[in-house]
């Protein structure tokens, strides 16, 4: 496609409109990424589960990708096919990605507390990431008002 040209995005099938969400865990996709969201393509098209591109990335423990994801400033209360917000995908993925070794999920985490998002108290307990937890509580040290009883 010629440089500045944009997809019809509306004719597009479900996959290829989530072309991003599917890709974005690879290695050095971030260029092709921001290519993509250039031509067109919505990062926060929801996948079949509901998840956009930024609940796959804080997912897969990518926070150059989410940080790129966040600069395009996404709704953040979005909630995926599972019921889960921004913070609680992001410590699903810290349990249960199978890259999670190799991925920074506190890193991830980090990002998202800084723009302000509530903690439910509930989460807490979520994870057995060491620095997903330290993440966590030295949040609710530095902002112990903005801890719910409940995460909306």
């Amino acid at each position: 496609m010629p440089l500045g040209a944009h997809l019809q995005t509306e004719d597009l099938p479900r996959e290829y409109k989530t072309l991003i969400r599917s890709i974005l865990h690879l290695p050095g996709r971030l260029d092709h990424v921001k290519r993509l969201v250039a031509l067109g393509l919505d990062p926060e098209e929801p996948d079949r589960e509901g998840l956009t591109t930024l609940h796959v990335a804080g997912w897969e423990g990518l926070p150059e990708m989410m940080g790129y994801l966040l600069s395009l400033e996404p709704g953040l209360n979005h909630l995926n096919g599972y019921g889960g917000n921004i913070i609680t995908t992001i410590l699903h993925g810290a349990k249960h990605c199978l890259a999670r070794s190799e991925r920074d999920h506190a890193g991830c985490l980090q990002r998202v507390l800084n723009l302000g998002l509530p903690l439910g108290r509930h989460v807490l307990e979520f994870t057995q990431n060491e620095a997903v937890m330290r993440v966590m509580l030295a949040w609710v040290d530095a902002h112990p008002d903005r801890l719910l009883d409940r995460n909306s």
